[in-house]
């Protein structure tokens, strides 16, 4: 009999955990600062905060920090970079170039409505001052905070 109940549980348990979603906080990393902007705690604490938001909302918030784009625009560096390192099909990156001074975002899936081409000119302007004093941290902070909100708005349609 305890057998049964054992077995009955354990098929219970397997039941539900096999019909959650499949969303856990993902392995790859949502924030890449291959130029060194960040002091190490600034990049745990930051990495920390975007995987918060995104492990929340189920959505890939990406800041990539590089030196240059090579040969790309940053619109493609920024896209290819989203869809070919193997982020959810829910997402938003920022991408900044430090020799360019340059930037570009990219979403995808659910990200593009919920960041409009007016929505992602507030968010630059809200960010773009930081970036132009080095202020990179307090910037990534301000870009993840204002995609918290935009996505809470976009899944409660607001």
């Amino acid at each position: 009999m305890t057998k049964r109940i054992i077995a009955l549980l354990f098929a219970l348990v397997v039941c539900v955990f096999s019909v959650m979603p499949a969303f856990a906080e993902s392995e790859l990393p949502r924030l890449i600062d291959n130029s060194d902007v960040l002091t190490d705690e600034e990049e745990t604490e930051l990495t920390e905060y975007i995987d918060q938001v995104s492990v929340a909302h189920q959505f890939d918030l990406v800041v990539l920090i590089v030196d240059d784009f090579g040969t790309y625009s940053a619109q493609d560096y920024a896209d290819d970079f989203y869809d070919y390192n193997g982020y959810s099909e829910n997402g938003i990156l920022l991408l900044l170039s430090m020799e360019d001074r340059d930037w570009a975002i990219s979403t995808t899936g659910t990200g593009i409505p919920a960041f409009t081409d007016a929505g992602q000119e507030h968010i630059m302007d809200r960010i773009l001052p930081e970036l132009g004093e080095d202020a990179f941290y307090d910037a990534f902070v301000e870009f993840a905070e204002l995609c918290d909100d935009f996505i809470r708005q976009a899944q409660t349609g607001e």
